[in-house]
């Protein structure tokens, strides 16, 4: 079985990337941080590294 880490600035592509290579059938573990984000964003939650510097780190 061969690894990859995917990496890189942003916007350079890597979730197209990811997502490209999902449909095409290979197995894809995302970073939870991302998601985390998101749906913090969403809800106006507290858990953004910009509001509350606990998670931070």
């Amino acid at each position: 079985m061969k690894l990859m880490v995917i990496t890189g600035g942003p916007g350079v592509g890597k979730s197209t990337l990811i997502n490209v290579l999902e449909k095409q059938g290979y197995f894809v573990l995302m970073e939870e941080t991302g998601r985390i984000i998101q749906e913090q964003m969403q809800t106006d939650g507290e858990g953004l590294p910009w509001k509350n510097k606990i998670y931070c780190y």
